[in-house]
């Protein structure tokens, strides 16, 4: 059941297919072989089975970038020109137990404008599937939760615009995720410590060692698989799919770290680094990045990975949280 993701786009700016599939080869054996790394057993989190809802943000810009944030966790940062038609993006990632969810919808004008000019550059609202109902000829039944009001916009533009708002969201579920960590933007150092985790990861992918990869990634794996009520298996596919594309990588393609945002997220308790390429003129959601060999028309494929960090009370260690 591939709850995970659900997106249907319309025009969006992107360069030579963004995030791509490695070609169909064999599994090498040092993916295979990976031992299995658990802190704990995905399979024996209970559920009750009552209802599985998954969260969804239906969205559609143009004639401006986004970021659409639930409790301060990015949902959608879409910084790469070009319209929306229709956008779906789960929400579960963001969602760490029932009650009340913050979102917050920032929009700004594309690089090369001052300011938003178009008169309806931008809406949303958020609903879920219930993937215990049944589904019909036409799918599972939409259940709307919150929408957005329509933004009014003044005759000559806009050059920044916010709007915050709440939902109700009863899930199955509680998981620890951000909640225990610090507010991480207060501590003098912690741009050098998070560049260190960044090219700490990348060497191991350099390396090729999916088992400390493994060990480090699976508490995020799963937590994210509880939120989308995925299995132990579900998870083995995660991790084998990911590193079977790297294990085929030339290693020559992983990018220096440097050139980055540093962005707070959850409060301050999850950070990051992001990046704007320049040369491609895309936003990349993180800077651990491994780009191909560029096609003869100038583009190149690219593979982003995810690293969102936080350091839990009591301790002094930036781990991986999501």
């Amino acid at each position: 059941m591939d709850i995970k993701i659900l997106l249907i786009m319309g025009l969006l700016s992107f360069f030579g297919g963004g995030c791509c599939n490695a070609q169909n080869k064999q599994e090498n054996s040092n993916v295979k072989e990976l031992t299995n790394v658990r802190k704990e057993n995905v399979d024996s989190y209970v559920y009750k089975n009552e209802s599985r809802p998954v969260y969804y943000v239906e969205y559609s810009s143009r004639g401006c970038l986004v970021n659409i944030r639930i409790n301060d966790n990015s949902v959608q940062k879409d910084y790469n020109s070009g319209a929306v038609g229709s956008a779906v993006i789960t929400a579960n990632t963001a969602i760490l137990k029932s009650g009340k969810q913050r979102v917050t919808v920032r929009l700004i004008p594309y690089r090369d404008e001052t300011l938003i000019t178009e008169k309806e550059p931008f809406t949303l609202r958020i609903g879920y599937k219930d993937f215990m109902e049944p589904s019909g000829d036409e799918g599972r039944p939409w259940h709307w939760v919150m929408e957005m009001p329509p933004i009014v916009m003044p005759e000559e533009g806009l050059p920044y615009y916010e709007w915050s708002g709440e939902f109700e969201a009863k899930v199955p579920y509680q998981v620890v995720g951000w909640s225990d960590c610090i507010d991480l933007r207060e501590i003098p150092d912690i741009e050098q410590r998070v560049v260190a985790k960044f090219n700490e990861f990348r060497q191991l992918f350099i390396d090729g060692k999916y088992d400390e990869l493994k060990r480090l990634q699976h508490p995020k794996y799963y937590e994210l698989a509880v939120m989308l009520y995925e299995d132990e298996n579900d998870i083995e596919k995660d991790f084998t799919s990911t590193f079977t594309e790297a294990e085929y990588q030339d290693k020559s393609g992983y990018q220096p770290i440097e050139d980055y945002n540093l962005v707070f997220y959850a409060d301050g308790r999850l950070v990051t680094l992001e990046k704007y390429d320049k040369e491609f003129d895309y936003y990349h959601n993180s800077a651990l990045l491994w780009y191909a060999k560029k096609n003869e028309d100038g583009t190149a494929y690219a593979n982003s990975y995810l690293l969102q960090f936080g350091i839990r009370k009591g301790t002094n260690e930036l781990v991986l949280i999501q």
